[in-house]
């Protein structure tokens, strides 16, 4: 059913998948100053009670980078179904790069910006720097955000020609990650 390209996607998404399972983020509950840390899951974080911050997965930030590498994931597949398909390929790779690019701008701006970043917006589109937990979730939800974008601009044009066993797959897929992003989004919308 899936050519060697696709099973080499398949591949390397499932091991991204593994890996953030195994190391998935932490945030520092309580304290001061809030972090994000990454550990292993069997060896999370110390917890400090003279500076009372105690580390808890970040489930939902968990959730949602493994949505975006499902969504990767599965879009490639789309796209390396049948070389002739260019359509679909474009798509796929301009996603990529503009995912990329938001990954580079975001990173970027964590980097130089030395305070808590931009706060005065409404907390869905305020810019907050990646190493605290508001800005690393909001990386998060707005990489899954373009990641299910580019999965529904691939299935699209599969929609015009003969159904296959992967559309059939993927338009459940881009449905299940968009009820979780609608909640996440509305959740955070409301806080």
């Amino acid at each position: 059913m899936l050519n060697d390209d696709q099973r080499r996607i398949a591949t390397i998404g499932a091991l991204l998948a593994t890996v953030m399972i195994l190391v998935p983020p932490y945030f520092d509950i309580g304290g001061l100053f809030g972090g994000v840390r990454f550990a292993f899951i069997l060896h999370p974080p110390t917890r400090n009670v003279s500076l009372d911050i105690h580390p808890a997965i970040a489930s939902v930030s968990l959730l949602l980078q493994l949505s975006a590498v499902v969504s990767f994931t599965v879009s490639a597949i789309l796209a390396y179904y049948h070389p002739a398909n260019r359509v679909r390929m474009a798509r796929m790779r301009r996603g990529a790069v503009a995912t990329f690019l938001f990954a580079l701008g975001y990173m970027a701006f964590s980097l130089f910006e030395l305070g808590r970043g931009w706060l005065d917006a409404p907390f869905l589109v305020c810019l907050i720097p990646v190493q605290y937990p508001g800005g690393y979730f909001l990386f998060c939800l707005r990489l899954a955000t373009l990641a299910w974008a580019t999965l529904l601009w691939v299935l699209i044009p599969g929609r015009r020609t003969k159904p296959t066993p992967l559309n059939r797959i993927a338009a459940p897929i881009a449905a299940a990650i968009l009820i979780l992003l609608l909640i996440v989004t509305v959740r955070t919308a409301l806080r």
